[in-house]
C-alpha cells in the first residue's frame, strides 16, 4: 500500500472525518480495505485480496459505483474523478453493535492514483460530520463545569464521593449523549458507585484493583481486555494519593454519535475529573494538616474556635439545645516522660487520644489536643457527669506499652453552653478552673 499512496495523503483526504479506504489495482482487483470498512460491512469480509469489489460484497455494490470505478480505470485523466452518490453504494451498517444494522448512506470519491498504478476509493459517512460549533459548545460546557467544581473542591463540607457523584450527574445532563459510571476505591475499600446497582464490568474492575498481585501495567492490560469485550470504554484513574483509584466507564446514549466525538468528549471528561479529584485530594490533605495534631491525629487547637462556632450555629438554628466543653488533663504525665523518655510518652499519648476519640460519636462531638497532655472534648450532652465518669474509666484502664503496664488517670472539668458562657474563652476558663479544682 505504501507504494501506491503515502499515508499522509490518505489521512489528509479525510480531514478528521470518519470513513473507509479501498485501494484497487489497475485491473480493478482489491488490494486493501481499512478497518472502518471491515467493521461497517454487513457482509463478513475475510479474504478480499485479488477479488473485485462486487465479488467481495456479493453483488450488492451499487451500479453507479461500479461504473465510476470503470471510468477511473479507463480514464487517462490525472485529476481526481469524484462521484458523489447518496444511496446505498455499499452494504454498510450505521452501528457497529448491530449485526444487521440500518444501512449506512455514504458518499464515494474515486481517484486514479498517479501513473495509473491503481484506484483509491474514499468512503465518507456524511451523517458522521459534526460541526465544529457543536464540539466548541461541548468544550465550553465542560469548562464552565470545571470552574464551578474547582471552587467546590475546597469545600470541606462536601465529601469526596458526593463531590464526584454531583459532578458526573451534571456532566451527563449537560452533554446529553454519554453515560458515565464511576467506581472509587480508597484503602482497598469501595466507597462509591455512581449507581446503586453495580454492573458486571465495574465489579470485575473492582476485583482487579484489589488484587495486590497486579501492578499498574498489568492492571491496564486486564481492564483493556474488559473494554474490548464490550461496547464501553473503561479508564483507570491514578492519583498522588496511592490509596485512591478510580474507574470511569463510558458508553453512548445515542449510537449515532460518531466515535471521534465520543472519544474526544470522554477524553476531556477523564482529564477533567482526574484534575478535580486531585484538587480535592490535595485540598483535603492541606486541610487535614492545618486542622489536625500531627502526633495523635485529633483536631488541633487552631480548629477549636471554628468547631465551637459550628456548634453555636446549630444551637442558634434550634438543631441542638445545648452542648458541653470538657477540659481533660492527664495526671502526672510529666513523671512518665521523665522516667521513660518522650518517645515512650508519645506512644502513651496516642493510645490515650484514641480512647478519648472513641468516647465521642463523630456526628455530635469532636476531640482536640490543645497542648502536651491536655485535651478538649466538645459534644452535645445532657448528662455531663455521666460522660465524665465513663471517660475517666476509659482513660485509666491499664494497657501495655513496650512491655510496661501503663495506667494513667485524668482530671476533667466541664462547662456548658449557654449556661456557663456564650463564647469559647468563657467556656474554656470555666472548664479549666473546674479541672484544676478537681486536680
Amino acid at each position: 500500500m505504501k507504494d501506491l499512496i503515502s499515508m499522509d495523503v490518505l489521512l489528509s483526504s479525510f480531514g478528521g472525518i470518519e470513513g473507509g479506504i479501498i485501494i484497487l489495482n489497475p485491473k480493478g482487483y482489491v488490494l486493501y480495505v481499512n478497518e472502518w470498512i471491515l467493521k461497517k460491512s454487513i457482509i463478513d469480509i475475510k479474504k478480499y485480496e485479488n477479488k473485485t469489489l462486487n465479488e467481495i460484497f456479493e453483488n450488492n455494490v451499487n451500479i453507479q459505483l461500479l461504473n465510476a470505478i470503470d471510468d477511473a480505470i479507463n480514464s487517462s485523466l490525472s485529476r481526481v474523478i469524484s462521484h458523489k452518490i447518496h444511496k446505498d453504494i455499499l452494504p454498510l451498517r450505521s452501528f457497529d453493535s448491530l449485526k444487521n444494522g440500518q444501512p449506512l448512506n455514504v458518499s464515494a470519491f474515486i481517484s486514479p492514483l498517479k501513473e495509473k498504478v491503481g484506484i483509491l476509493i474514499r468512503i465518507v459517512d456524511y451523517s458522521s460530520l459534526v460541526k465544529k460549533e457543536k464540539q466548541i459548545k461541548i468544550n465550553e460546557t465542560l469548562l464552565r463545569i470545571e470552574k464551578d467544581y474547582f471552587i467546590k473542591s475546597s469545600d470541606e463540607n462536601i465529601e469526596m464521593e458526593d463531590f464526584i457523584e454531583n459532578f458526573l450527574d451534571r456532566a451527563i445532563k449537560s452533554i446529553g449523549f454519554i453515560n458515565i459510571d464511576f467506581l472509587l476505591i480508597k484503602n482497598d475499600m469501595t466507597i462509591k458507585y455512581t449507581k446503586e446497582k453495580k454492573n458486571k464490568i465495574l465489579i470485575e474492575c473492582e476485583k482487579l484493583i484489589r488484587n495486590k498481585a497486579f501492578d499498574n501495567d498489568i492492571l491496564e492490560k486486564e481492564i483493556d481486555t474488559l473494554s474490548s469485550n464490550s461496547n464501553k470504554k473503561i479508564c483507570v484513574l491514578y492519583f498522588s494519593d496511592k490509596s485512591i483509584k478510580g474507574v470511569l466507564e463510558f458508553s453512548k446514549k445515542d449510537e449515532s454519535i460518531i466515535d471521534t466525538v465520543f472519544e474526544k468528549t470522554l477524553s476531556k471528561i477523564k482529564s477533567l475529573i482526574q484534575g478535580l479529584i486531585e484538587s480535592k485530594i490535595n485540598y483535603e490533605k492541606l486541610n487535614h494538616i492545618a486542622t489536625h495534631d500531627n502526633l495523635t491525629d485529633l483536631y488541633n487547637r487552631s480548629y477549636l474556635n471554628e468547631k465551637f462556632n459550628s456548634f453555636k450555629q446549630k444551637h442558634s438554628n434550634g438543631i441542638i439545645k445545648n452542648f458541653t466543653l470538657f477540659f481533660v488533663d492527664l495526671n502526672k504525665f510529666k513523671n512518665l516522660n521523665d522516667e521513660f523518655g518522650h518517645r515512650y510518652g508519645d506512644k502513651v499519648l496516642i493510645k490515650i487520644a484514641q480512647r478519648i476519640k472513641n468516647s465521642v460519636d463523630s456526628q455530635n462531638g469532636a476531640v482536640f489536643r490543645i497542648g502536651g497532655d491536655e485535651f478538649v472534648v466538645m459534644k452535645e450532652e445532657d448528662n455531663s457527669q455521666n460522660y465524665v465518669d465513663n471517660l475517666k474509666t476509659r482513660i485509666s484502664s491499664a494497657f501495655l506499652c513496650e512491655s510496661n503496664v501503663v495506667s494513667i488517670t485524668a482530671s476533667i472539668g466541664s462547662a456548658s453552653f449557654p449556661s456557663d458562657g456564650t463564647n469559647l474563652d468563657d467556656l474554656m476558663h470555666v472548664a479549666d478552673e473546674k479541672m484544676y479544682t478537681e486536680k
